[in-house]
């Protein structure tokens, strides 16, 4: 339906895509860091003084990007079969 509001083309197909899929991404990677948060590593670093800023650069976000990369790798096949189908629509990269 954006797709069609927009009209065809790359850069409206892009924006669409990116509008609708930011959402899952961003479920995932909060449940991840509300686990993350309350394990024993990040508490002990936190007990040794680290800060805030620290802990989430050095433990939790690359153990919190790991699973939305996997979810990003299982939705490239979905992310072809929707543009597939928006350009059989017309809608589409021209």
């Amino acid at each position: 339906a954006i797709v069609g509001v927009l009209g065809p083309g790359e850069a409206n197909l892009y924006l669409a895509f990116l509008l609708v899929n930011w959402i899952s991404f961003a479920r995932i990677t909060r449940g991840e860091v509300l686990v993350l948060r309350e394990l024993e590593y990040v508490q002990a670093a936190r007990s040794f003084g680290s800060t805030d800023s620290r802990i989430i650069a050095a433990h939790i976000l690359p153990n919190a990007v790991t699973p939305s990369i996997v979810y990003a790798m299982a939705d490239v096949v979905l992310t072809i079969l929707a543009v597939t189908s928006l350009s059989f629509l017309g809608l589409g990269i021209q």
